[in-house]
């Protein structure tokens, strides 16, 4: 008998104890269209993996940006009503200096008439033009 068989592997071995064709079991070496073919499969699959996770990195990317451009749209948004806020307060601020300063003109012109015996100080104020009186320099 020149081949025995391994009953527990099922594997059959040569008489002499040698491998056939480097392998322990006897199996034929893997032709090279067979290896060709599991390098393929092998590449198929880290690309379909690399593709995969390609793809979800780009969604978290336009996820990114999508959240970034939203960010930016509020800050315009908040932005322009502070600028809005700011412009309503320095018109609140110019009318309130105006006012200001009105009221102390005419407390002072107010005085001045009294001193002089004008029996109604307010009538003859009320009778003054602002804008003039405003072009006048002292």
């Amino acid at each position: 008998m020149s081949e025995e068989t391994n009953i527990a592997q099922g594997d059959t071995v040569p008489a002499n104890g040698t491998e056939t064709d480097g392998n322990v079991n006897g199996d034929k070496m893997p032709d090279d269209n067979q290896l060709a073919y599991e390098t393929y499969k092998k590449a198929l699959s880290q690309r379909h993996k690399f593709k995969e996770e390609n793809d979800s990195l780009k969604a978290q990317l336009e996820q990114s940006k999508q959240r970034d451009l939203e960010d930016e749209g509020k800050l315009k948004e908040k932005a322009d009503y502070w600028k809005t806020k700011a412009t309503d307060l320095e018109e609140d601020f110019k009318k309130t200096k105006a006012s200001f300063g009105w009221n102390q003109v005419k407390s002072q012109l107010s005085t001045e008439l009294l001193k002089s015996g004008c029996v109604d100080p307010e009538v003859a104020i009320s009778l003054i033009d602002k804008a003039e009186l405003s072009s006048v320099e002292v």
